[in-house]
């Protein structure tokens, strides 16, 4: 086998809260995450020698791209060949749903595969270098994510739940934690409340209970994101932002609901997304 095709599914933060900062400048984190259906496609070919070739909708990437970077990764940890990568973009840029982690989280599977070691953990730390969210997008379902990223406990599968997604601007990640920084909130996530909720299947349980510390100085970089947001709670059993924006999600617990208010809300926005979880963060579905 020399090729495969991957789906690279995008993440939501259902709840995040910062808990303290890091000596090297990261950040701890406490995250209720979930994989959702909306993907890129990561297609990885083998090469003879050493090279990273990659290309995202056509358009060729170098050094500082998630994906070349984890495949440059992969063969000199590992005294792997090269590979021709080719990645069509289906997750938005900038708006908190992992994107530019899960072509990384693809990328790491498909060469485990196609270049299988002994250690069935020998990713872990290798994805952690190459991005915090990269650990948890190799995995993927229901999950609690602590610490730079590193420690996953998985959960119990979600109840049923529909997602409107809406992305209007772009947030920087860095710029986000910097305005986090100038006034920081430590509060701890509640995790077993927002846990026992979603068992009960009351999704509107969650206001009150269920937030992301990043939404302050994701309004502040990005006036939209406060716009959208207002106009799914209007709708939705509940709603937050997605990592550091800049997109904001809604959750409906009656399908209907959401895809009236998807169909009411999808123009106004840059781009929207009409979703349900999914159990895996990455999937093979093409081999040879």
């Amino acid at each position: 086998m020399r090729t495969l095709s991957l789906r690279a599914s995008a993440k939501v933060n259902l709840g995040l809260a910062v808990t303290g900062s890091l000596p090297d400048g990261y950040h701890s984190l406490d995250m209720l995450n979930f994989s959702v259906g909306i993907s890129d496609r990561v297609s990885l070919r083998l090469r003879r020698d050493k090279k990273v070739l990659c290309f995202m909708n056509g358009r060729q990437c170098f050094a500082g791209n998630s994906a070349f970077e984890a495949c440059r990764a992969f063969s000199e940890r590992f005294g792997a060949p090269g590979a021709d990568i080719r990645i069509q973009k289906g997750i938005p840029f900038g708006g908190g749903l992992g994107g530019s982690s899960a072509d990384a989280a693809a990328v790491l599977v498909g060469m485990d595969i196609l270049c299988p070691g002994a250690d069935p953990g020998r990713l872990d730390e290798l994805a952690l270098s190459l991005g915090a969210d990269v650990p948890f997008m190799m995995r993927g379902g229901f999950a609690r994510v602590e610490g730079k990223g590193e420690r996953i406990s998985p959960l119990p599968p979600l109840p049923p739940l529909t997602a409107v997604i809406l992305k209007s601007g772009r947030v920087q990640t860095k710029a986000a934690y910097r305005a986090f920084d100038e006034a920081p909130s430590f509060a701890p996530l509640p995790a077993q409340e927002i846990l026992d909720a979603l068992q009960r299947g009351d999704l509107t349980a969650l206001r009150g209970r269920c937030f992301n510390a990043l939404l302050p100085a994701a309004r502040t970089l990005c006036p939209p994101v406060a716009e959208n947001l207002a106009l799914l709670w209007e709708r939705a059993d509940f709603a937050s932002l997605s990592g550091s924006g800049s997109a904001v999600f809604g959750l409906f617990s009656d399908p209907e609901a959401a895809a009236a208010a998807f169909a009411e809300l999808r123009g106004r926005a840059e781009w929207s997304a009409l979703t349900a979880p999914v159990p895996e963060g990455v999937r093979v579905f093409r081999a040879s």
